[in-house]
């Protein structure tokens, strides 16, 4: 699916903000640039600890197996819990209008990391 809606782009897009003197940042320069940036230094961490602590695909497919007995409900369950975020495409630009993008998004990282520890130790 990425392909199918990226691959069109590749011929049409246009770099808008082009510069020729522009060098690539070393990694050096990288982490030293993160680590004097706040909000990006949070940014980064809380998609590393989501990253480290999200559970929900090896569960899910613990579920599918042993608990509805066959691996035909792996795609099933994977299936359901795309479920919010097509519910969240609807809903995100009336949440952004009220709460700053930033909040949204630290807010769903921590609640998504809560969810994915509960469903973890949830016995089946």
């Amino acid at each position: 699916m990425a392909l199918a809606t990226m691959l069109p782009i590749s011929f049409k897009a246009r770099e808008r903000y082009f510069m020729d003197d522009e060098k690539n940042p070393t990694i050096g320069q990288l982490f030293r640039y993160i680590g004097k940036n706040k909000y990006l230094l949070i940014f980064n961490g809380a998609l590393i600890l989501a990253s480290l602590s999200n559970t929900s695909g090896a569960v899910s497919n613990y579920v599918a197996i042993y608990c509805l007995g066959s691996t035909k409900w792996i795609s099933i369950l994977g299936l359901v819990a795309s479920l919010p975020m097509l519910l969240s495409i609807l809903l995100t630009q009336q949440i952004i209008r009220k709460v700053d993008k930033f909040t949204v998004f630290l807010i769903c990282q921590a609640v998504n990391m809560l969810l994915c520890v509960v469903l973890f130790r949830i016995p089946f």
